[in-house]
This record gives structure tokens, C-alpha cells and sequence, in this order.
């Protein structure tokens, strides 16, 4: 089993066609799925994309043009409606580790609505519990990354610029 070693992506050095990272150890570079701890090996972006193919899921991105938008998981989405504010709803199924973003340009701001039994947490501040529960961001210009913490039921949020309203 590949071993992943977790490292920013402003860590990772791209060049033409190789990714070269320590963030995969293996003594074949042609198997990622063996992986005794070892030395830092370059893969091409075929490999990589070979590994990807067998089962890590992909991050999708949405361009968000209307004022609702129900959410999915290991999604991203970008508010695009100008001026409209636009209303976000967390997805009912949403597996422990399940990511979302949401990236608000300038003038966009958004809201996150939450379904029975959801909440989002951050430090000591968290919305209501169940679908009275909203997160609003305040700013312009703002983004936010939610991670399910408690699969279905708890969001905490990994990542965020601006300022957000916990209702």
C-alpha cells in the first residue's frame, strides 16, 4: 500500500512532465502500491494520474451562477452570481474526511445552510445545531474549506479567510 505523507502543494516541485515530491515512498516506481519507508523517487505525471485513477478521488470545481446551490462533497465552488448573494446547502451525505470550498470574489458573499442534525464548527464558535444553523461570511473576497468531522453531522472548517457570522 502507497504510503502518503502529507506536504503542501507550495512544497512540491513541478517541471515539464515530473512531479517530484517526497509525498510517495517506494522502492519500484513503476508499483505505487509497494511502499516500505524509503528514499524520495520522481514519478511522471502518468503514474501519478495511474495512481489517482485507482482511487483517490478527484476535487471538482463549480462556477456558481444562481443563488442556491445544494453542495456536494470533494467539490469547490466559486460564487459568480455578482451582486446576489448566494445561499450554499450542506450535503446530507458526507463521508468523515469529506471536503468542500467555497471561494466568494469580490462582489459575491455567500451563506452555508445546514441540514437536521449539521453543524459547523471553529475553535470555541459553532452554528445551531440542525436547520435553523447558518454560517455567514462577511466579507468580500472570502473562502472557506469545511472538513466532515463526524460523518454527516459535524463540519469543522480546516480553512478560511474573512470574517463569518455563526448563527
Amino acid at each position: 500500500m502507497a504510503q502518503y505523507q502529507s506536504q503542501p502543494i507550495s512544497q512540491w516541485q513541478l517541471g515539464p512532465e515530473i512531479l517530484s515530491t517526497n509525498i510517495f515512498t517506494s522502492t519500484d516506481t513503476t508499483d505505487l502500491s509497494q511502499s516500505p519507508a524509503g528514499s524520495t523517487y520522481k514519478y511522471t505525471m502518468a503514474q501519478l494520474l495511474a495512481f489517482v485513477e485507482a482511487g483517490v478521488q478527484l476535487f471538482n470545481w463549480v462556477d456558481v451562477t444562481e443563488p442556491t446551490q445544494q453542495m456536494a462533497v470533494q467539490t469547490g465552488y466559486v460564487c459568480d452570481a455578482g451582486n446576489t448573494p448566494i445561499t450554499f446547502t450542506l450535503p446530507v451525505d458526507a463521508s468523515f474526511g469529506s471536503l468542500m470550498r467555497i471561494l466568494a470574489p469580490a462582489p459575491g458573499l455567500f451563506t452555508i445552510e445546514q441540514n437536521s442534525g449539521q453543524q459547523i464548527v471553529l475553535l470555541n464558535s459553532s452554528t445551531s445545531l440542525g436547520n435553523l444553523g447558518t454560517l455567514i461570511a462577511l466579507d468580500q473576497n472570502s473562502a472557506i474549506e469545511l472538513t466532515c468531522i463526524k460523518a454527516n453531522e459535524v463540519f469543522q472548517i480546516s480553512s478560511s479567510t474573512g470574517q463569518f457570522n455563526f448563527l
